[in-house]
């Protein structure tokens, strides 16, 4: 069973379309979702969790739909966006009995393991902590009322390296369990080429692919070439081009080089979307 499947959806909200959105989500897997400010990686997320409506097309969120089985699917998304959802006045005691009222799954053991682990106080608000801090809560929150599917936008967003370890961490442990998967909408490339089994791309309201990251870092190659070679390089092999003050720098599909003998190199997942995004 797929964590999330979305057949031909479209959305329209003002001069902004969704268009022809595709995307399955294998369960027990991370996949990263990146594109530009404006892309549709929000609108995208708003509508797996049912906030938003689809104009046509259907959405399954752990084998429902999202929109019929509202109460029952919320039970099981752990969602973290980019900034809090407590009042900031709030202690973790005072959200524990809070989310313990909501969830009939709450973990209070495990929440309280998490608040040890992470050196959070019990009675210490929420204003008081650190932006890693929070991320921290709210990720652990998201995980402890029995979540199988956890959808975060920009988690990690101005954190400290170490804070961004931390949370990576987390993940690797929360989709140890088989059946957990994750979806996550960041603009920190190197935590993803960490974290994800897929990459989806999304540009203005539109899907322009969706692979296993592994493939994509051992199908494209980085290349540096005169003008001279660039000329018999088949164009479809061509993903981007820069021009630097002495050569040319290219992003490849070594698939449809057709054995032209070229020095390349590989590439990081960070050049390969950064690149494709520009395109």
């Amino acid at each position: 069973m797929n964590a999330i499947e979305i057949k031909d959806v479209n959305k329209t909200l003002g001069q902004f379309s969704m268009k022809d959105i595709n995307l399955n989500l294998p369960t027990g897997c991370i996949m990263g979702l990146v594109g530009k400010n404006g892309a549709g990686k929000t609108t995208l997320i708003k509508l797996i969790l049912g906030i938003a409506k689809a104009d046509s097309g259907t959405i399954t969120v752990l084998g429902c739909d999202n929109r019929k089985h509202f109460k029952y699917t919320k039970q099981y998304i752990g969602y973290v966006p980019d900034s809090g959802i407590f009042d900031e006045n709030y202690t973790l005691i005072k959200i524990n009995k809070l989310m313990g009222g909501i969830y009939r799954e709450w973990n209070e053991p495990l929440f309280l393991e998490y608040a040890k682990k992470f050196h959070l106080s019990l009675d210490q608000k929420i204003k008081e902590f650190s932006k890693g801090m929070k991320a921290k809560l709210s990720i652990m929150t998201a995980i402890c009322h029995g979540a199988k599917l956890l959808i975060m936008d920009e988690p990690t967003t101005g954190l400290d390296p170490v804070a961004r370890d931390e949370i990576v961490n987390i993940l690797f442990e929360f989709t140890r369990e088989e059946d957990c998967s994750v979806l996550i909408s960041s603009h920190i490339v190197s935590d993803l080429e960490k974290l994800c089994d897929y990459i989806c791309l999304i540009d203005n309201g539109q899907i322009q692919f969706i692979e296993e990251k592994d493939e994509i870092l051992e199908k494209y190659v980085l290349c540096n070439c005169t003008t001279e070679q660039y000329n018999d390089i088949p164009k479809e092999a061509v993903i981007s081009v820069e021009n630097t003050n002495y050569s040319l720098k290219l992003i490849l599909d070594k698939s449809k080089l057709n054995g032209i003998d070229l020095e390349t190199e590989k590439t990081t997942l960070e050049d390969v979307l950064i690149h494709m995004i520009k395109v």
